[in-house]
């Protein structure tokens, strides 16, 4: 996956979200499951053209416990996507998304 450099083959829940020129989004992603999924999280501005429309990403490649962080700041008004990945490709399972926009 060229938004993380890692291999992503898992199920990809998106969420969007709007944001105004000069806000900075930053995400945080870590699963809650008793036995941690591999995530990964990165943030693209168009879902049909990644990579090239990826602008932040993050995957710790097989640390299981540390939050994946994604930042990203907006130059212009714009929607952006979230994007929850995992390096297994049946992954299913619980985690927390954080999402600040400052």
């Amino acid at each position: 996956n060229a938004c993380t450099g890692s291999l992503t083959r898992g199920p990809d829940p998106v969420y969007g979200l709007n944001v105004l020129a000069g806000q900075t989004v930053t995400v945080n992603l870590v699963s809650t499951e008793a036995t941690p999924e591999d995530l990964a999280v990165y943030i693209t501005t168009d879902c049909d053209t990644l990579p090239n429309s990826c602008v932040a990403g993050s995957d710790a490649q097989g640390n299981n416990t540390t939050p994946e962080t994604a930042t990203f700041t907006a130059q212009q008004d714009r929607r952006v996507y979230i994007v929850v990945d995992s390096y297994y490709e049946l992954a299913s399972g619980a985690y927390q998304l954080d999402v600040n926009v400052q």
